[in-house]
């Protein structure tokens, strides 16, 4: 009965798909694995065909000579566009990873033959809105083929912010969320709004300043002056009793 048992649980036991758990080295080899975004730049032609065989400092530099001479001259053949390159770093072979964006859905599935340089670099599409990106680490090793090890928190790409180009933005709002050129959480704001908080904040450092100049006003009022005159009225004591005792003496 006990034989007839065993070899009924080893029938069941070969006959269920075992999955391997992956072993700590690949797990620690998986946490590792991290996510960023960088933004970068890239010479264009009108028609928006990247060149990155184009040295950008030279290109900036004639740029901004011809810009000396003219602002609307047009000196070169390109332009100078900026870019959001989404990069994936410490993968090993034992690893591949899968890219999801939120809105697209997947981007596709990268292995260590995808890496160069230490990293996966991967084109966000445009700056014209905030992207969301999921990426989920998986086991390429044989021991446990495929199993999700671990997924790094989803990050988000910037987009460009139109209102820092704006005059307001130049002065001492430059550091307000609002002002900065590229932001991964949406500028909840219209102009009627923008222009309403740069009016008040002026408006605000006007009463500040306001206030100041009566507080140094009273202080000067209350105290300064009233030491003054006692001083002054001191001085004038002595050099009026000085000038009597010399009329004293010159009159013996």
């Amino acid at each position: 009965m006990k034989k007839i048992l065993f070899l009924l649980i080893l029938m069941i036991y070969l006959t269920i798909d075992v999955k391997a758990t992956c072993n700590n080295q690949l797990r620690s080899q998986a946490a590792n694995v991290s996510v960023n975004y960088v933004l970068g730049e890239v010479a264009i032609t009108e028609d928006g065909v990247e060149h990155p065989e184009v040295d950008l400092e030279e290109l900036r530099k004639t740029i901004a000579e011809g810009a000396k001479i003219d602002p609307n001259l047009r000196v070169s053949d390109y332009l100078i566009a900026d870019i959001v390159n989404l990069k994936i770093y410490n993968l090993t072979d034992k690893l591949y990873v899968t890219v999801e964006e939120q809105d697209e859905g997947m981007i596709g599935t990268f292995t260590y033959d995808d890496v160069v340089d230490g990293e996966i670099t991967i084109r966000v599409p445009d700056t014209e809105k905030i992207r969301e990106y999921k990426v989920r680490v998986f086991s390429n090793d044989e021991s446990c083929k495929d199993e999700e090890i671990t997924s790094p928190p989803a990050i988000k790409t910037p987009m460009y912010n139109p209102y820092s180009a704006y005059e307001i933005c130049a002065d001492q709002n430059a550091n307000k969320y609002y002002c900065q050129d590229y932001v991964v959480t949406d500028v909840n704001i219209d102009e009627d709004e923008l222009f309403k908080n740069w009016n008040n904040g002026n408006g605000q450092n006007e009463n500040n300043l306001s206030d100041q100049t009566k507080r140094t006003f009273k202080f000067l009022l209350l105290y300064v002056l009233p030491v003054t005159l006692i001083i002054l009225v001191i001085f004038v004591g002595i050099k009026i009793k000085r000038k009597k005792n010399k009329n004293k003496v010159n009159n013996l």
